[in-house]
């Protein structure tokens, strides 16, 4: 069977936050001298569907603080040839000390996801 492309998926609120609860590593996406920037990190869900960050780096906690960033979680599965990914936009602001180790808190103004199917091609599926 050969793939012809992929299916994306909507996903509401609900499951996009109860997928992002199932891994534990994301984006930061803030911006950094007027520039884009995209920082790998750590982050818990908690119960009112807030990401936390832990992270020791100052650059990043000052970067982040009192503004508006998006934050990105996703997984794809080589073998059912399947992922999804969601999108967090809302505000950050350190709750917790302003030394490391930092701990940020974004609270989702916005949310987005989607999944992704590969699609079978149906003419080789039927031979």
């Amino acid at each position: 069977m050969r793939d012809t492309g992929t299916y994306p998926e909507d996903l509401p609120r609900g499951e996009c936050l109860r997928l992002m609860s199932t891994v534990g590593v994301g984006r930061v996406i803030y911006t950094r001298q007027a520039l884009p920037a995209v920082d790998l990190v750590n982050f818990t869900l908690d119960d009112g569907g807030d990401v936390v960050i832990t992270t020791v780096r100052d650059d990043l906690a000052l970067a982040v603080r009192d503004s508006v960033v998006a934050f990105e979680a996703d997984h794809f599965s080589a073998h059912d040839k399947a992922g999804w990914h969601v999108t967090v936009i809302g505000r950050a602001r350190e709750v917790a000390s302003r030394r490391p180790p930092h701990v940020l808190r974004v609270t989702p103004e916005i949310v987005t996801g989607r999944t992704l199917r590969l699609i079978p091609d149906p003419v080789r599926a039927v031979s």
